[in-house]
Parts: C-alpha cells; structure tokens; sequence
C-alpha cells in the first residue's frame, strides 16, 4: 500500500533479472524502498503481532531526539537480526550526534540480543574503556 502495485511488481521484475542476470543483490528493496527492507516477518514478530507483517519504525529521527532530551543519553534505531551475522550488513536508521556509529555497528553486527524468543528491543551500549 505504501508504494503502490506498480512499484511493488516493477522491483519484483528488476530483482529478478538483476539475480539471473548476476547484476547485483539488493535492486528489489532498491525500487521498492526502505520500508520493504524493514519489514519484519511473521517469525520476527512477537504477539500480538506475529499474525501481520509489520512495517519499520515511523520518526526515527524524532525518538532518538527525544530519548536524548529525556534521558540524556544518546540513542539510535538500528535495523539488525540473525542474518546480520553472515551478510554484515545492518542499518543505522537514526542516531544522535553524540553516538558512534562504528561502536555501534561493531556491537550490534553479531546480533548480541537475539531475534527469536529473546525479544529486545531495546538494548544498551556502553564503551568498554
């Protein structure tokens, strides 16, 4: 609903031609946009959430801004689950100025918090020194 029919069958087509044609990986949420990447399946949910797909976080920007003006600690969104660990790849959606993006990314990367049955949303990092 979000990006409409023919957006959503346009980046299912150039996904595909993409793989067959060893292009790259990665075109369908290219075309299709960021909210197709944060989706969060059936499995990664928990109830009573788990019988819907759930879209990502809305604002990011304006909640870290405000955990940072609330509890005077910076604050990020990051998109990160179990295949992070074999791709490498996760997502910063949000962080306040005062956060590390590579201190995150190096401990969040292995998917320290799980993705099944731990259910973390939130999980605090602090610098070892």
């Amino acid at each position: 609903d979000l990006v409409g029919p023919v957006r959503a069958l346009a980046a299912a087509v150039l996904g595909c031609v993409s793989r067959v044609l060893r292009l790259g990986r990665g075109v369908f949420y290219k075309v299709a946009g960021e909210q197709a990447s944060l989706l969060d399946d059936i499995s990664g949910t928990i109830a009573p959430y788990d019988k819907f797909i759930c879209l990502g976080p809305e604002n990011a920007e304006k909640f870290v801004d405000a955990v940072r003006l609330k509890l005077g600690v910076g604050a990020c969104v990051v998109d990160v689950n179990d295949l992070s660990k074999s791709t490498k790849m996760m997502t910063v959606l949000a962080k306040t100025s005062n956060v590390d993006a590579d201190l995150v990314r190096e401990a969040l990367l292995p998917n320290p918090a799980g993705n099944a049955d731990q259910q973390t949303p939130i999980v605090l990092i602090r610098p070892t020194a």
